[in-house]
């Protein structure tokens, strides 16, 4: 079977599912069913029901970053202009020079911002808001905390190597 075949039916497949589990809700518009299963799709199709297993903590965590409008010292800046370089990221949204990346400032980059807004998953809801979070170069959470939770030297090593030798 051709590849276009095989994810038109796997599409097929989804939508039967989709239908056959929802209720026909009717309202004054329109039934609400295709509202719910377009936005299914999109999430399907775009990647952002992806969630990778990396462990307990938050809910962010395996999952894809989403495109925030962060306040720096340099300015107004959206979070993915900073994945155009194809470097980690580390999203300090507390305390300013809380992490010390030293070793590392060849690979990750830290940048410190605020964020007044929700943090809206598309495949969860509403999650609380971290105080830091280190995003990987595809634009998927590594890690997730403070500076008193462990575990940042320990992500840091394992996504993006051993600090460089002084």
């Amino acid at each position: 079977m051709p590849a276009c075949c095989a994810t038109r039916w796997r599409i097929r497949r989804f939508a039967v599912r989709t239908i056959a589990r929802r209720r026909w809700v009717v309202t004054s518009r329109r039934c609400s069913l295709w509202t719910g299963l377009a936005d299914d799709w999109q999430r399907k199709c775009r990647g952002l029901d992806v969630h990778y297993d990396l462990g307990e903590g938050h809910p962010l965590l395996g999952r894809r970053m989403p495109d925030l409008d962060l306040l720096t010292a340099n300015g107004p800046l959206r979070f993915f202009s900073l994945l155009h370089d194809a470097r980690p990221v580390l999203l300090n949204l507390g305390e300013p020079s809380a992490f010390d990346l030293t070793p590392r400032t060849d690979r990750v980059q830290c940048i410190h911002a605020q964020y007044a807004g929700t943090w809206e998953l598309p495949a969860i809801g509403e999650v609380a808001a971290p105080t830091a979070v280190l995003i990987r170069p595809d634009g998927y959470v590594a890690w997730v905390g403070d500076r008193t939770q462990p575990g940042l030297a320990d992500a840091l090593s394992t996504w993006f190597g051993a600090p460089a030798a002084a």
